[in-house]
């Protein structure tokens, strides 16, 4: 077996005066270093640090034809040769590799004024070829791209759990309830304890729409979560403290080693369903898709066919050993059927690697607030594409704000009763143009008969078109979902998606009821009602 280079660290990188390359034989007390063969003797040699070489970030990418970029605000440098790319910055542990998260052991740094980056890192993230020698103190590099640059995955035992004995988990697997700051329900997650002391992992998403949270487990007992220790919306993942000791804990498998077929499980709180237990297979592996809020950014997802919905977010997916190989998410932008997504572990553990940011809940509701109305650029300096993306969200969240100042509040024709209405605004991915989210809490779109009462919800399509029109939108698309509380369902609404809830003695329904896009150049409004069931569209005039 070959010997591997000392670990090194990707990071931000300050770029140095380009050194001049040239080919000397190293000094018998200093790190030596070939590149495919050739001794090569920079102005500035590696160096070793508690077992780690790092090396001049400038010459070293020359000597081996990658490209560098430099963010001087950011303090980090893109390295890029062919398809691979690496970004590392300056006294950080956290790097990207193809734009996806690893951790480091060593940081890079800056000595004598040049930056010095650890070698592995940059080897490994550029798909090359590289070892130790220990008795002449000398790094190899080879720059043909490895075939096979990884190490064998550990050969994999039967799997020595039924589905049934993975099940036993759900003392482990959370439901998670989130609230408003009146205190009312606005929903359910899912989530897993990761430490004895109370920490939860869950979906970024499942709490950043509520003001509370508390944690149910699996025998009925409710505590309150108290802070957020973490959170990452771009991964979608968050964590979350309760007061509560001695808890059975998930552990986490390895996810690099899934191959595609493999058994999985996954347990969750699909509408509001507690620890329903489902079992498919990994049908993908490194999925590149974007999130409903970041449609620009790819993320990288597992992909199986084991059923789960919403309410199943920030839930276990299993591996048939019983170790959790992933987070179950519903922010990747395609969902339904047996076509589900999950967070990767090898994710997972590099956040909760994270340096902890403890926020109460008054003080993350405000983190949320702010982030949806400033929507700050990562890029200091943003090129026109990065300014056109802030300016779209920007105006979708302009014109959410001014539905909520102008129609907080609408009567539901079946009692009469006014509604609270939520409007959640994101420019559209297909074009020029706002996306409205509007849901309507406690609003049942059923006449007494059971049938769907189809003129009033056309003209709520209709009402709320032009609304979203006056409120500044461009092209606006409508869509509307609804929840509701009743205890007698005919067959019609138990084929939607419906749960029960003892405690509460009630039955909820949380349904899509329509949709309804403004052409603002004819001033044609095109709507559908209950499109689920009804495929007929229909059209009206703005004015």
């Amino acid at each position: 077996m070959k010997k591997v280079l000392p670990g090194l660290l990707l990071g931000s990188l300050l770029l140095a005066t380009t050194p001049n390359l040239n080919v000397y034989a190293a000094a018998p007390d200093a790190i030596g270093l070939t590149i495919n063969n050739k001794i090569v003797h920079l102005n500035t040699m590696p160096v070793q640090q508690n077992g780690r070489v790092l090396v001049p970030l400038r010459a070293i990418c020359e000597a081996i034809g990658a490209t560098v970029e430099w963010d001087a605000a950011m303090q980090t440098a893109t390295i890029t040769r062919d398809r691979d790319k690496v970004q590392m910055t300056l006294d950080s542990t956290t790097a990207k590799k193809n734009d996806q998260a690893i951790l480091l052991d060593i940081a890079p740094q800056l000595i004598n004024d040049v930056t010095m980056i650890p070698v592995r890192a940059l080897v490994e993230g550029l798909n090359l070829q590289a070892k130790w020698d220990e008795t002449t103190q000398t790094v190899s590099i080879d720059t043909h791209p490895a075939i096979d640059h990884t190490l064998p995955p550990t050969p994999k035992p039967e799997p020595s759990l039924s589905i049934k004995e993975i099940a036993k988990n759900f003392d482990r697997v959370v439901m998670i309830n989130i609230y408003d700051k009146k205190g009312e329900l606005l929903g359910s997650g899912s989530g897993m304890v990761v430490t004895a002391d109370g920490k939860i992992l869950t979906n970024h998403h499942v709490l950043a729409e509520g003001t509370t949270a508390k944690v149910v487990f699996d025998d009925g007992t409710m505590f309150p979560a108290t802070k957020v220790l973490l959170d990452d919306p771009d991964r979608d993942l968050a964590l979350m403290q309760i007061n509560v000791s001695n808890l059975q804990t998930v552990t986490f498998g390895n996810s690099d080693a899934l191959e595609i077929g493999d058994n999985v499980v996954a347990i969750g709180s699909p509408l509001g369903m507690q620890n329903t237990l489902s079992a498919g297979l990994i049908s993908g592996l490194h999925r590149k898709l974007s999130t409903k809020k970041e449609d620009t950014k790819n993320i990288e997802f597992l992909q199986t066919n084991a059923p789960y919905t919403f309410g199943s977010s920030g839930g276990a997916l299993f591996d048939m050993h019983g170790d959790v190989i992933g987070v179950t998410s519903n922010a990747a932008s395609y969902m339904g059927g047996e076509l589900n997504f999950a967070i990767p572990s090898k994710d997972v553990t590099v956040f909760l690697q994270q340096p902890q940011t403890p926020m109460t809940f008054t003080e993350f509701t405000k983190y949320i607030a702010d982030s949806k109305t400033h929507k700050p650029n990562p890029n200091p300096n943003p090129d026109d594409e990065d300014q056109n993306d802030m300016a779209a969200y920007d105006a979708a969240d302009q014109v959410a704000e001014t539905l909520t100042q102008n129609h907080p509040e609408l009567t539901d024709p079946a009692t009469g009763k006014k509604v609270t209405v939520r409007y959640v605004g994101f420019p559209s991915f297909e074009g020029p143009g706002q996306d409205i989210e509007v849901r309507l809490k406690d609003f049942n779109p059923y006449k007494a008969n059971g049938e769907i009462d189809a003129q009033s919800m056309s003209d709520l399509l209709q009402q709320l078109t032009r609304w979203a029109h006056e409120a500044g939108a461009v092209d606006p698309l409508i869509n509307v979902s609804v929840t509701f509380d009743a205890k007698t369902y005919n067959e019609n609404i138990l084929a939607k998606n419906q749960y029960y809830s003892p405690r509460e003695d009630s039955y909820s329904v949380d349904l899509d009821m329509g949709w309804a896009l403004l052409d603002d150049a004819t001033g044609t409004i095109t709507y559908q009602v209950d499109p689920d069931h009804n495929h007929t569209k229909q059209t009206a005039k703005l004015n």
